[in-house]
């Protein structure tokens, strides 16, 4: 059976980042919609340029994400005003986002010059500069009608058509929003029925899958640093684990994809709650358990069941004085039980430490009924070999991250933005 659809990792995406913040993805999907609609017309009126559901599809997933780099930059406010003059930093480290985080990376050029004036565009003889006319128009009129409301009209951009905007851009969307009255479909909320008909031939591989949830998981990184570094460490501590402690083929997917998503709930926080604790109080540790219900929630129907009750438990103990439902060993499974143990762990064995410190720390909370005595022993008996496995592939993982922050940070300075 499939693990999760490709259709449910686009919306899975989508759901995770508007717990951080709605209105880039809200303000994305209308935008994807746009595009879609200009697209649509024009393939009516030149059937040779008419593209296949699955192009579309492809192309509704880059517009509906093409200000993820806000996220990331703290432009939260200046992304909703179009005459920012500061657009440039979320669009750099979108571009560099998409092309070594996403599957289709090679459309990742939009991205960065998707606030970039036609009249520039148009002579710089880049592949997908005409779909890029497409997403600056597309943004500009749903940012201009967020702000003038019932004053907003088409005609605002009449002046600029040929030099900040595309001809064909502001003529397919005219004949568009004639045929179809677009406003009405997205004030009704009909337009995301039609997203969801196309977003039915979103294709992905397996590989694809795999990828596009460790890029779930990276997403995490947009929040804070110090949860994706053990987020890693959790990955790979699970996949040794469960490759020596003999699972399936499909129990190490489950346990694979498990440890991927088991953090999601952690981007509806705030930062300093997660780097800076206020405290251990009641309160605290209460509100904290919530990051497991709420990715329950953003699971829920959207990928192979197995996989999200490997991830509720990440937090139980086998004493039955874990959370958020208080199981004890016996109602667990081995997976469950790999990842609870590797979720505690992998904060150990990112910093620097003494082994035999550590061996001794989870003896001790192993015996006090925290952990698996089988999954301690394995870890322990094999203690080394896991150590340099676990290194290796989770700074396999952070380094391909760290990639994007170090070419942004250097064109960044390069640029003088």
């Amino acid at each position: 059976m499939q693990h999760i659809h490709s259709k449910d990792i686009f919306y899975l995406l989508r759901d995770t980042l508007k717990l951080f913040d709605r209105r880039p993805i809200v303000h994305g999907g209308k935008v994807a919609y746009y595009v879609y609609m200009m697209l649509k017309q024009k393939g009516q009126l030149e059937p040779k340029s008419r593209l296949e559901n699955f192009e579309l599809a492809d192309i509704i997933y880059l517009a509906t994400f093409h200000d993820i780099g806000a996220y990331k930059t703290d432009e939260m406010e200046q992304m909703v005003r179009f005459e920012t003059k500061n657009y440039q930093p979320h669009s750099l480290y979108g571009q560099l986002f998409f092309e070594k985080m996403t599957t289709i990376g090679d459309l990742s050029k939009v991205i960065l010059y998707h606030h970039t004036d036609y009249a520039v565009l148009s002579k710089m003889g880049f592949d997908q500069s005409e779909l890029t006319s497409y997403i600056n128009f597309a943004e500009a009129i749903d940012i201009f009608k967020q702000s003038l409301g019932a004053k907003f009209s088409l005609d605002i951009f009449k002046k600029n058509v040929g030099t900040k905007f595309s001809p064909e851009a502001f003529d397919l969307f005219l004949k568009a929003d004639k045929e179809h009255d677009l406003f009405e479909r997205i004030n009704s909320r009909a337009y995301m029925d039609e997203i969801s008909e196309v977003m039915d031939f979103f294709i992905m591989t397996n590989e694809d899958k795999e990828k596009s949830l460790e890029l779930l998981m990276f997403t995490l990184a947009l929040k804070s640093t110090i949860i994706i570094d053990n987020a890693a460490v959790c990955v790979a501590l699970c996949e040794k684990l469960g490759a020596l402690m003999k699972l399936s083929a499909e129990q190490k997917k489950d346990l694979l994809y498990a440890a991927y998503v088991h953090d999601i709930g952690f981007i509806a926080f705030r930062k300093d709650w997660l780097e800076n604790p206020p405290d251990l109080s009641t309160a605290y540790l209460d509100k904290l358990s919530q990051h497991t219900l709420l990715m329950e929630q953003l699971l829920k129907d959207r990928i192979k069941r197995e996989i999200i009750v490997i991830a509720a438990t990440h937090h139980e103990r086998v004493d039955g004085k874990g959370y958020p439902r208080r199981l004890k060993e016996k109602q667990m499974n081995l997976s469950q039980l790999i990842l609870q143990f590797s979720d505690a762990v992998a904060p150990m064995m990112k910093q620097e430490f003494d082994k035999e410190e550590l061996i001794a720390k989870i003896k001790r909370q192993t015996e006090a009924g925290q952990f698996s005595q089988a999954v301690t022993k394995l870890f322990i008996d094999k203690f080394d070999e896991i150590a340099i496995d676990t290194k290796v592939r989770s700074n396999a993982m952070l380094n391909h991250f760290k990639e994007i922050n170090r070419q942004y940070e250097k064109s960044i300075k390069e640029t003088d933005i």
